[in-house]
């Protein structure tokens, strides 16, 4: 019997616990209000389209470009959209920095 003592006693998985509990506080500390604060393609559409009515398609392009460009629309890609007035630019710019601003600052309630 003393040979498979060893086979039925409890392993010691305080370590594991402990790691595991940090990666679930880092989520819950980090990651999860990083998800909350992401800036979403619809929040950005809803933007564009809140300043001048486009085809969606368009519109689409257009927040794709806001997104890549962390908020603005530099000149070699306002090109891109004619139809555009230069009225419209800066009043769109305005609402990606708003959006862009909330972002990094989770204490400002907008």
């Amino acid at each position: 019997m003393g040979e498979t003592l060893g086979l039925y006693r409890a392993f010691d998985a305080t370590a594991f616990a402990e790691s595991l509990y940090a990666r679930v506080q880092e989520t819950v500390e980090r990651g999860l209000l990083e998800e909350l604060l992401c800036i979403t393609d619809d929040d950005v559409y809803a933007a564009v389209t809140g300043v001048v009515d486009l085809p969606d398609r368009m519109a689409r392009n257009l927040t794709r470009s806001f997104v890549q460009q962390g908020g603005r629309l530099p000149d070699k890609q306002r090109k891109q959209f004619p139809e555009l007035t230069d009225a419209e630019i800066p009043a769109m710019t305005a609402a990606m920095a708003h959006l862009f601003s909330a972002q990094k600052t989770p204490g400002d309630a907008g």
